[in-house]
């Protein structure tokens, strides 16, 4: 019976759902069951970046957070993304203008922890009770729109973490890590653009980084 119950309580994982948010779908790759991807080689032209409002594309009828819960998410998301971005080096402005790109965030599935399991260590391993969240996020030319990434992805929260009754920890767990991932997916795109530039400073990168 404690079996059935944690099987019931961890579903099963769902294609993070695609809503029509992103202004183009066709450039996405599939990685994994959870994560579909595009990165253009332009977007290591941009250093200066807009970070738009989230938004939460989950229907009304399936939202499990209330008003209070869902801006705490919002915030927490933002904060955590700029935070990143700077970390990285990267500015982040609240002006358009040549060579700013802006990045475009929806928050389209949520899933709520259940505390009764997450402080269990044997249901928390087997991944009854583990929250989490879908998104899609965009990063296009703050002035022509053009599409410079894209990605459409499913996150669940650390089984291996032992949260305390907080229900959006494991939310907020996915979010961080997706804010981490988009800087550094600029980050990285930046240092190809570099490498490309001056193939000698891109060699001693390269050896720099294999020592």
């Amino acid at each position: 019976m404690v079996m059935l119950t944690i099987a019931l309580a961890s579903g099963c994982s769902a294609p993070a759902p695609r809503t029509g948010y992103l202004s183009d779908y066709d450039n996405l790759e599939r990685v994994d069951k959870d994560i579909a991807r595009f990165v253009s080689p332009e977007l290591g032209e941009y250093s200066t970046f807009l970070v738009d409002p989230v938004e939460v594309r989950v229907q009304e009828k399936d939202s499990v957070l209330n008003d209070e819960q869902r801006q705490d998410v919002i915030a927490f998301f933002r904060e955590h993304l700029i935070m990143a971005l700077e970390e990285r080096g990267l500015t982040v402005s609240d002006v358009p203008g040549p060579g700013v790109a802006s990045i475009r965030m929806a928050i389209t599935d949520i899933r709520k922890g259940t505390w009764w399991l997450n402080v269990h260590p044997i249901s928390k391993l087997s991944g009854a009770g583990v929250g989490g969240a879908a998104m899609e996020a965009e990063i296009v030319d703050a002035e022509s729109g053009l599409q410079l990434a894209a990605m459409v992805q499913r996150g669940w929260g650390n089984r291996f973490e032992i949260d305390t009754f907080n229900e959006l920890d494991d939310i907020k767990d996915v979010l961080q890590d997706w804010a981490t991932e988009i800087a550094r997916r600029i980050d990285i795109a930046q240092k190809s653009m570099a490498e490309e530039s001056d193939p000698i400073e891109g060699q001693a990168i390269e050896a720099d980084q294999s020592g």
